[in-house]
């Protein structure tokens, strides 16, 4: 049996006091009732990408599949990948010429990543083994001037990770292996470089945020201390792009 999947943009038609939805656009695909749920991609001005693992396998590796829409869901890319059967997906980011997408080893003790990183002009794949040599509980991740931040944890302790991609290597930020520390937000900026929100326990009723910005290279450029007010409660923080 066959299942439909099916996209659509809702707007609004605002007239006095009469507000109705109308179906600006429609994306319709014919499925299988084994294949595995797209996971949407907001491209914004650039439309929507939809990725997935699929039920096929190759040389012991398995199929994923890319779409790309266009703002009016129109189908611009339907094309395939392979990634090592073992790694499941960690993540995705992109950029104004990329799509990048993250995948880690399921067995996380072994700290393997490889990233695949679609270009829209050439259409074609890049693989990368991201080799950080650590335990890292990964929470954040993202692509900045072609080098990977990886934000998570290391015994209980937050860490960033900066992986070139040009030549290789890895570098572990300083300042983060702090307990009774909290990492909140690891955010890209429009300028280049990235924010790393940290939030610390100083003890029962009395807390601070840290906001610190590095550029892509992992320069700290910005490392501003923030009190909390003795009995307010931080949940979580997101950061502004600059």
């Amino acid at each position: 049996m066959k299942k439909l999947i099916v996209f659509f943009f809702l707007f609004c038609l605002h007239n006095l006091c009469v507000s109705l939805p109308k179906q600006n656009a429609r994306f319709e695909k014919e499925d299988k009732n084994s294949d595995e749920v797209f996971t949407i991609i907001n491209l914004y001005e650039s439309g929507l990408g939809l990725y997935r693992e699929t039920n096929d396998y190759e040389s012991g590796k398995r199929k994923h599949q890319l779409i790309l829409l266009d703002t009016l869901l129109n189908q611009q890319i339907d094309t395939t990948y392979f990634i090592d059967k073992t790694y499941s997906s960690a993540g995705h980011d992109f950029d104004n010429n990329h799509i990048y997408l993250l995948f880690q080893e399921s067995d996380y003790s072994n700290n393997k990543l490889k990233l695949v990183s679609y270009h829209y002009k050439t259409k074609n794949f890049t693989y990368y083994e991201l080799k950080t040599e650590i335990n890292l509980k990964l929470t954040h991740f993202g692509v900045l001037n072609n080098h990977v931040f990886l934000g998570g944890y290391i015994n209980k302790e937050p860490t960033i990770v900066l992986c070139n991609l040009n030549n290789n290597t890895t570098q572990v930020l300083p300042g983060f292996a702090i307990k009774n520390t909290e990492l909140l937000d690891v955010r890209e900026n429009v300028n280049g470089t990235f924010n790393v929100v940290i939030k610390e326990k100083l003890n029962l009723n009395t807390a601070a945020l840290y906001l610190k910005t590095y550029d892509s290279t992992g320069n700290i450029l910005l490392n501003e201390r923030l009190p909390i007010p003795e009995g307010k409660i931080i949940l979580t923080s997101i950061s502004s792009k600059l």
